[in-house]
């Protein structure tokens, strides 16, 4: 399976977290710096569609306390709801304080983990450009 750089870093997010979209951005911001806010959506949403697409990544959607996430509201979200997230922009601007609507965050499934934790050094440094 090939991923180009960008791909691997939202692979490698996933593999270690629960992740915003937001922090997508980021990520994306951080590779690319000049890039606008426009570049980064469009940029997240690629690479997002791509792996869950593949079946590398699954969307969890949960209710945000003023103590953190309620871990018992957390679910898997439907595929409707994950295409209804790609043509929406809120979710992917801010952050889980900042928006009214529920949080939905991202994290590898068994496959996703599988095909990042497999990925040798050399094929690693060979996507992300490292010498």
């Amino acid at each position: 399976m090939e991923f180009n750089k960008y791909e691997l870093e939202v692979l490698s997010e996933g593999s270690e977290d629960w992740i915003g979209l937001y922090e997508v951005l980021w990520s994306y911001r951080v590779q690319c710096p000049n890039s606008n806010d426009k570049e980064r959506v469009g940029h997240g949403k690629k690479a997002l569609r791509r792996l869950y697409k593949d079946g590398l990544t699954v969307f969890h959607i949960r209710k945000w306390g003023e103590d953190g996430p309620d871990d018992d509201s957390l679910r898997e979200m439907e595929p409707e709801e994950v295409e209804e997230l790609f043509k929406e922009e809120e979710r992917w601007f801010k952050s889980w304080s900042e928006s009214d609507a529920l949080p939905v965050t991202f994290t590898n499934t068994e496959k996703g983990d599988k095909v990042y934790f497999s990925l040798t050094t050399e094929e690693y440094e060979r996507i992300m450009g490292a010498e």
